[in-house]
């Protein structure tokens, strides 16, 4: 009889302890994941506006805080953006915002993204951030997290955990329980306009290493400035010296045509001299014949004589 008993209470046990299952609610547009329950709205808008969809909810922007959570939240989103929204390409916010002062990312709940780099586009999370680009969206195409402008206009994702369905037996029946169990209410996070920053000793290092992020993109935008005003000065200098040239060949252009003027003016008096003379030796020669036996003879040869110097000394000159 003791032994019937055991047998009993043995095969009682083995059916009751059968693995449960969970769900998603039923509601529209939530997708089962491996891990959680998401929601991807299907209209775009800025951040504050995505997170009172997800809080309406009586949820929050995703959150994923492990490197399942990212990989497990990203093939499901490709999955349902391929086919529902506006292909795979189509950006998301995620529920994290970045700290202007120390330029680390927090999750809307306050505590600080510490997900492997290589989730972030350029597997740096500054690499893509400028002044104005606080918040975080995803790309499911790359499965890349990116900083963007908060009021870009993108698609709010939430999410939920799992919540278990009824235990079921191994033959289908189901069991019916009468305990009156309180209503669990989830309540709306708050959202902080200011994120607080974690007082952890531990992040001393990383809190180092965006410490020389700062001075390093401070130091790259001096040596931009300095290559930008020194190329002001080299296009200043070229100029002047553009001008200087321009003015000395204006100058030579001048001289040499002043040369010319003077020596078209010089060649054209000596011209008119030397036809002068020559026309005098022609008529003191052709008076020669008639003069040869007169007394004057000698001293129109020495005229001649006198007139042919003045021409040779004329074309010397």
């Amino acid at each position: 009889m003791n032994l019937s008993r055991f047998a009993f209470a043995f095969t009682i046990c083995v059916i009751v302890f059968h693995q449960t299952s969970a769900q998603c609610p039923t509601t529209k547009g939530w997708k089962k994941t491996g891990l959680k329950c998401i929601y991807i709205h299907d209209k775009e808008m800025p951040f504050a506006d995505a997170q009172k969809v997800c809080n309406n909810l009586g949820h929050s922007l995703v959150m994923p805080k492990t490197k399942e959570e990212m990989n497990d939240i990203g093939a499901h989103v490709r999955q349902m953006k391929s086919v529902v929204y506006h292909g795979i390409g189509a950006p998301i916010w995620f529920g994290m915002k970045r700290d202007t002062d120390s330029l680390k990312v927090y999750y809307t709940d306050g505590t600080q993204v510490k997900l492997p780099y290589t989730f972030w586009q350029n597997n740096e999370p500054t690499a893509t951030w400028r002044p104005g680009m606080d918040c975080v969206l995803y790309y499911a195409d790359l499965m890349k997290l990116t900083s963007a402008p908060c009021n870009e206009n993108c698609y709010p994702i939430c999410d939920q955990a799992l919540k278990p369905m009824p235990d079921t037996y191994a033959k289908g029946t189901t069991t019916t329980t009468t305990t009156t169990e309180k209503p669990i209410t989830t309540p709306k996070p708050i959202i902080p306009d200011i994120i607080p920053k974690p007082a952890a000793a531990s992040v001393d290092a990383l809190d180092k290493l965006y410490e020389n992020v700062k001075a390093l993109r401070v130091t790259n935008q001096k040596i931009n400035e300095a290559v930008t005003e020194n190329k002001q000065n080299i296009d200043k200098a070229k100029e002047e010296i553009n001008t200087k040239m321009t003015e000395e060949e204006k100058k030579a252009k001048d001289r040499e045509q002043q040369l010319n003027s003077k020596y078209d003016a010089g060649k054209k008096d000596m011209e008119d001299k030397i036809k002068s003379a020559t026309d005098d030796i022609k008529n003191k020669v052709n008076g020669l014949d008639e003069k040869t036996n007169s007394k004057n003879a000698q001293k129109d040869v020495a005229a001649v004589t006198k007139a042919t110097d003045v021409v040779l000394h004329i074309v010397i000159t």
